[in-house]
């Protein structure tokens, strides 16, 4: 594995080769080191915002220029997040042990059942039939058919891949949805996940890091070999590489109000497409390129949300320009002492973790212990 960098779930900092002693983590201001895994926006008040991060969930109620932290959840890291746009009341986090919902707009939340000890990678409501919700999982798919209050594993057919990082629905039909692996590419199921069949015809590469379905039968999915589109319900994806100057597309997003626009976050920054994925365009450099999530506003095209390994970023203007969103905390950083003469090592100072979205599964189970590839 390589030790320059460690990206996925816990959004950690890197040590590279000869460090030692015990970790120190220092308080800092800010949003510096703060990571953004998840974002989500109220279809019916698009200033209000939902972060997921490295620190649990923020909102806020003005676009982002003040925030304020959720405190009647876990203090976790929030890897999902959704918002049900039939009742915007209704949210859902998922973290790396389970799914939280809130009915009232985040003032109280409980614990969904039957999905407990699972890292939650994404949850999905349907658009029209919001008592059915997909999550992708590091055991595969999860359904819930009564809004998020009880879950059961769907993985039939899903030939030993359990490892799920991204979900999508078709927008009309809630039986209709398609699972992203870190390994064996694109799941398809008709049945409302009782049987899974392979729908990868024409991807180059098995990790599919975002999927999102804008109407029915037309899908995109992020890779780690650029932005694949399918308008035949994943009967055969095409390339749409047009533009990019990058192939590791991290995140996904399309705009509600002219689906024509979609948006690309990538390692090196956004890109936006304004005629389906047909042509890109880098848009404004961001103080950090590595864009794990994106958020286009229900009213304009032009206002889109990039979350990013170093903190959440806006734009009125389709991503030309990007202003600073603050969220109300205090970041950490870590730091140890070199020792020249050791051996190059990992160690990240918590038990057990468990990375992905960007390049697979690595896990360790106590530190500092070597890492492996599951």
């Amino acid at each position: 594995m390589p030790y320059w960098l460690l990206m996925g779930l816990w959004g950690w900092r890197t040590l590279v080769g000869g460090w030692s002693g015990v970790p120190q983590w220092t308080q800092g201001e800010g949003t510096a080191g703060l990571n953004i895994y998840s974002l989500a926006l109220d279809p019916q008040a698009p200033d209000t915002v939902y972060a997921g991060t490295e620190q649990g969930l923020f909102l806020s109620h003005d676009g982002g220029r003040r925030w304020r932290r959720e405190e009647n959840l876990p203090s976790t890291p929030i890897l999902a997040l959704a918002v049900d746009w039939q009742n915007p009341r209704r949210l859902y986090v998922g973290t790396g042990n389970e799914v939280w919902f809130s009915s009232d707009g985040g003032e109280t939340w409980a614990a969904a059942t039957g999905i407990s000890g699972y890292v939650v990678m994404e949850v999905k409501v349907h658009p029209v039939n919001s008592a059915v919700l997909y999550a992708a999982t590091n055991r595969g798919a999860f359904l819930s058919t009564d809004a998020g209050r009880s879950w059961r594993a769907v993985n039939n057919g899903l030939q030993g891949s359990r490892y799920a990082q991204t979900v999508a629905i078709d927008p009309q039909n809630p039986q209709v949805a398609y699972l992203g692996t870190w390994d064996r590419g694109v799941f398809k199921t008709t049945s409302g996940g009782q049987e899974w069949f392979g729908a990868s015809e024409g991807l180059r590469s098995s990790l599919i890091q975002d999927l999102v379905s804008p109407r029915p039968g037309t899908v995109y999915a992020g890779t780690a070999s650029g932005v694949y589109k399918t308008t035949n319900g994943a009967a055969g994806w095409v390339l749409c590489p047009q533009g990019l100057t990058t192939s590791v597309i991290l995140s996904l997003a399309v705009s509600p109000q002219n689906p024509a626009v979609v948006y690309a976050g990538t390692l090196v920054g956004v890109f936006r497409s304004e005629d389906e994925g047909g042509t890109w365009i880098a848009r404004g450099e961001l103080p950090c390129s590595v864009v794990t999530a994106l958020a286009v506003s229900p009213q304009s095209p032009a206002v889109v949300y990039a979350g990013t390994a170093r903190g959440l970023f806006k734009s009125e203007n389709g991503g030309r320009t990007w202003q600073t969103c603050q969220p109300a905390h205090s970041g950490w950083t870590m730091s140890r002492q070199r020792n020249p003469a050791a051996a190059p090592e990992v160690w990240l100072g918590m038990k057990r973790l468990t990375v992905g979205r960007q390049f697979g599964i690595i896990e360790s189970k106590r530190s500092p212990n070597p890492w492996w590839r599951k």
